[in-house]
């Protein structure tokens, strides 16, 4: 029997209760920051898990706002794979979590400055004079460590290489493509897209108008929020575990999430059988039902529990 989105809810927030005193724990980090990068990587698991607990609880009317957040998350992991695979002194992977921190600051100023100085010049804010940052420095600090680890040939305007050339550096074929995917998904709802506008009136093909809102679409942004921000989440345990140390019994909570987003027959695509007016695939159908059970066994074996939701077992 298909289930209601608030069934789906309440389902993959059941699947997130044993976790939640695990990020509790993470959550609380050591001062001063002498460990940043593992402080960083902290927060960012424990905003996703919470942009994923938040999703869970969220009505369908307003899902259509939900998925650009799923953006970040799965940019922070690129960034972080990348820089803890690569072969250094821990000192140098500190450094460069410091150098773009600084960097972003310096630009964030700067930014603020023009915005305040043209519309609201009245407004005390904080300049670049007030905060000590050597712009020039940290910039090219961050820009030698990019060329050092891969880009040798980086162009001069460039200060570090784009984020889909750090997936396909960090774990080609993979990350590369989960991230071209939930790029293109995510950003669909931010830029300007009118098949997103179109779609967003929904109603009887024999109608001769129909009422637009994004409401319409809601059970599927909620699908899309929910389902593959359970799928990142699970992404910071496949490939941080070392720094994260869930215990045996959170261990297992994972492996019960991985397998529910196996359990969910279709995951929700970009362009939509629905919109395009074709046939609706059938899980009842014996030989979609053959391919997915086969599908569905093979990846618990071979991914889901013994090596990894995503890695092979030769990777």
């Amino acid at each position: 029997m298909k289930k209601s989105p608030e069934e789906k809810s309440k389902e993959l927030s059941s699947k997130l209760d044993p976790l939640r005193s695990f990020v509790e724990r993470t959550a609380v980090v050591q001062f001063p920051m002498e460990e940043l990068f593992s402080t960083c990587l902290k927060a960012s698991f424990v905003s996703t898990f919470k942009l994923v607990d938040f999703v869970s609880k969220q009505n369908s009317d307003i899902a259509f706002f939900l998925p650009p957040a799923l953006r970040r998350p799965i940019e922070d992991i690129i960034y972080f794979r990348f820089i803890s695979k690569l072969d250094c002194e821990e000192e140098e992977r500190e450094k460069i979590m410091g150098d773009m921190m600084a960097l972003e600051t310096a630009k964030n100023l700067g930014t603020q400055e023009r915005f305040f100085g043209k519309f609201r010049p009245f407004q005390p804010i904080l300049s670049k004079a007030d905060i000590n940052i050597k712009k020039a420095q940290v910039k090219d600090s961050v820009r030698s460590f990019w060329k050092r680890n891969g880009w040798p040939n980086l162009p001069k305007k460039r200060v570090s290489p784009e984020i889909i050339e750090i997936a396909k550096k960090s774990d080609p074929g993979l990350l590369d493509v989960i991230y071209g995917y939930i790029y293109r998904l995510m950003s669909s709802t931010v830029h300007f897209n009118p098949q997103i506008l179109l779609r967003s009136g929904w109603g009887s093909s024999v109608l001769e108008e129909t009422v637009v809102s994004p409401a319409n679409m809601g059970p599927y942004y909620l699908a899309v929020s929910q389902i593959y921000g359970s799928y990142i989440l699970c992404l910071y345990f496949e490939f941080f575990d070392q720094f994260l140390q869930p215990n045996q019994e959170e261990k297992e909570a994972i492996k019960e999430l991985r397998k529910h987003l196996l359990s969910i027959f279709r995951w929700p695509e970009i362009v939509t059988y629905e919109e395009m007016n074709k046939p609706i695939p059938n899980p009842e159908l014996l030989s979609t039902a053959v391919i997915y059970r086969r599908y569905s066994t093979i990846e618990e074996k071979d991914f889901i529990i013994e090596k990894g939701f995503m890695l092979k077992k030769d990777s």
